[in-house]
């Protein structure tokens, strides 16, 4: 019965140190687990900041070009209206003569 008993004892030794080891086996593949999706979270982050970066500069470049062409064709028709009225005037003079 007492060899018994230590045989119990040895098992239950055994058996206490192998869940201890797998607890820490488990911790540690968790803490691995857990770093790991940090990780791609501030990659992810990371790349949605970059990309709402671009999409800003984008925006910003393509409103440039659109005020620049709303100032040439202002421009363009603020000249084809001054050569109107030069012509105009000049008609105007023309049949006052």
């Amino acid at each position: 019965a007492a060899k018994q008993n230590e045989m119990i004892r040895e098992y239950e030794k055994k058996f206490a140190d192998q869940k201890s080891d797998y607890e820490v086996m488990i911790d540690s593949i968790k803490e691995d687990s857990n770093k790991g999706i940090r990780d791609q979270d501030r990659a992810h982050r990371r790349e949605v900041d970059d990309l709402t970066k671009a999409y800003e500069q984008k925006l910003a470049q393509q409103e440039q070009q659109m005020k620049e062409r709303e100032r040439v064709t202002t421009q363009n028709h603020e000249q084809e209206l001054d050569n109107m009225r030069r012509a105009h005037n000049a008609l105007l003079q023309r049949r006052n003569v």
